[in-house]
């Protein structure tokens, strides 16, 4: 699909895409993936629609299971680096090799959590398997732990050098017993678990023997005590160089183990990576899954003709902010299909908001996500547009009303490719004349092309003919404006904020020959302007009805 970074901005799809919760940076690569898709698609959203309306029922029936799921998922690194080590044929480090065997053992947890009750039920991009191959040969002993090691087993050379090791540092450790032993004996000194001996300084006669021994020298002093440690033997020496000597034996060894466990690592490399796209993509369907069921989303109805219904859409973050704010938010029904349709009201009605709600749920569809709505039934569009307000572009120097015929220019070469062109306020930063003459001809141009446009508008007649569909903001038709007028007397601070608690959003269908309320000349009336200068502005507007003007 199609989508301006304009459009994309406008209808809050990085606000929708961050609400979408993923634990792992494989679900993490996915969501970044996550855009609309287009009508040569519709097989992917509607499996998309399908594999959330599963999760949601697993969400309900295993909930724990899930929630447990999603822990696991939380301690899933990313070993992409490790992988392109891996296929560049580098040697893994212990370090890479540990990170491997614990992802494997993550898998087989995953496994055995899911297996019974989940695994079947999930879609096959989504299963994740076990590798036990791969966990055997990173715990040939088979301990289980989280754990990784350069087992003995894995070289006969690497456990007969450690042996050697053991053997020597047995050896060492004989001897410096003994000294310890000789030295405690010989000055009657209590030697420290470290081989130190601290004297006071006012021992002096001990000071003196110890000065003088062949089996001590010293070592550090303070203004109160002298230490010395235990001299080492030359067979002490000996031993010690041929720790080190084993100890880069063993070191070249572990490479060479480290080299052959990369190398047999290489033959499962797609396989780890396939797992690591599974575990991805089910976190991103769990991330849907409660997406939905946080949002009380509903699962769109996807259809070929050219329709779009939505009955009590909500838009996301305008109904989160009045949640937040604990106000009400009304619901919007809109129905649309191919050609025009105009939805007029006073400021402060509701319209922008409608506009940008019809393209956010539009895109959330689209994505495959359920959506804030009681229902919706759509079929695909090759493309969104949106126009609203002060975020029309200026660029080029140009004005708003002169950039937004630049942006028109653009989507009217388009129209014929099944899009979704929402205009708010069409032609308003030009003279009225002009703006309604040309919006009436853009109007006359989208009625018979295959996308579905909704134009908000203050321009009386735009609405008018037969072929364009007229919604009307409901607004203050119902309200009994002398019982408000009252009660916004009788307290001053009420003013805008208790107009907007009345003020009904909805939309109702106008036909030609209805009466078309007037929400400004009320909401001026509510607002305290003098009678005199309403009845006057009454007059002015029969006028222009009856054609005088």
């Amino acid at each position: 699909m199609m989508l301006s970074k304009e459009t994309y901005d406008n209808l809050d799809i990085d606000y929708i895409k961050e609400r979408v919760n993923v634990f792992t940076p494989y679900g993490v690569q996915m969501k970044k993936k996550l855009r609309p898709l287009g009508p040569n698609q519709m097989d992917v959203i509607q499996s998309c629609f399908d594999e959330t309306e599963v999760i949601l029922g697993l969400i309900e029936k295993q909930r724990y299971t899930l929630t447990e799921l999603r822990n696991y998922f939380k301690h899933v690194t990313d070993l992409t680096g490790t992988f392109n080590r891996l296929a560049a044929g580098e040697v893994l480090s212990t370090t890479e090799l540990f990170e491997i065997k614990s992802l494997v053992i993550m898998m087989r947890r995953m496994v055995a959590l899911l297996e019974e009750k989940v695994l079947p039920k999930l879609p096959e991009h989504a299963t994740i398997r076990p590798m036990p191959e791969i966990e055997s040969l990173l715990d040939p002993e088979a301990l289980g732990v989280n754990t990784f090691y350069i087992y003995d087993g894995y070289s006969k050379r690497l456990s007969e050098i450690r042996k050697d090791m053991k053997a020597v540092e047995h050896l060492i450790t004989k001897i410096k017993k003994d000294q310890k032993v000789l030295v405690e004996e010989t000055h009657g000194v209590k030697v420290r678990l470290n081989g130190e001996i601290i004297v006071k300084k006012e021992e002096k006669d001990l000071l003196k023997q110890l000065n003088d021994s062949s089996l001590l020298h010293y070592s550090a002093e303070t203004y109160m005590t002298v230490t010395y440690v235990i001299r080492g033997t030359e067979e002490m020496d000996r031993l010690e160089e041929q720790i080190t000597e084993l100890k880069r034996e063993e070191e070249a060894e572990e490479y060479v183990v480290r080299k052959n466990l990369s190398q047999k690592l290489m033959d499962d490399l797609e396989a780890l990576k396939d797992n690591c796209i599974r575990i991805g993509a089910l976190d991103l369907l769990l991330a849907r899954g409660y997406y939905a069921k946080g949002i009380e989303g509903v699962k769109p109805t996807l259809l070929q003709e050219d329709v779009l219904e939505i009955e009590d859409g909500r838009h996301l973050k305008i109904a989160f902010n009045h949640r937040a704010e604990k106000k009400p938010y009304t619901p919007v029904s809109i129905a649309l299909k191919k050609g025009v349709s105009c939805v007029t009201g006073a400021n402060m009605g509701g319209k922008t908001v409608t506009l940008r709600m019809v393209g956010m749920l539009t895109a959330m569809a689209q994505m495959g996500l359920y959506v804030p709505a009681t229902s919706m039934a759509f079929s695909p569009r090759n493309f969104i547009y949106i126009s609203v307000g002060d975020d029309q572009s200026t660029d080029k120097g140009l004005s708003t009303f002169g950039a937004e015929i630049e942006h028109m220019k653009d989507v009217i070469s388009m129209a014929d490719l099944r899009g979704l062109i929402l205009v708010d306020e069409l032609a308003s930063g030009t003279n009225p004349k002009e703006g309604y003459a040309i919006s009436k001809a853009i109007i006359n141009y989208l009625k018979a092309k295959n996308s579905m446009t909704v134009i908000t508008t203050h321009f009386d007649g735009l609405a008018d003919d037969e072929d364009v569909c007229h919604f009307q903001v409901r607004g203050l038709s119902d309200v009994d404006f002398d019982a408000l007028l009252l009660e916004l007397k009788s307290d001053e601070d009420l003013g805008m904020n208790r107009i907007h608690e009345y003020m009904d959003y909805r939309l109702k269908i106008i036909h030609s020959n209805e009466e078309v309320p007037k929400d400004a000349i009320n909401i001026s009336r509510l607002m305290g302007l003098d009678h005199e200068i309403l009845e006057d502005a009454k007059n002015i507007l029969s006028s222009f009805k009856e054609g005088r003007r």
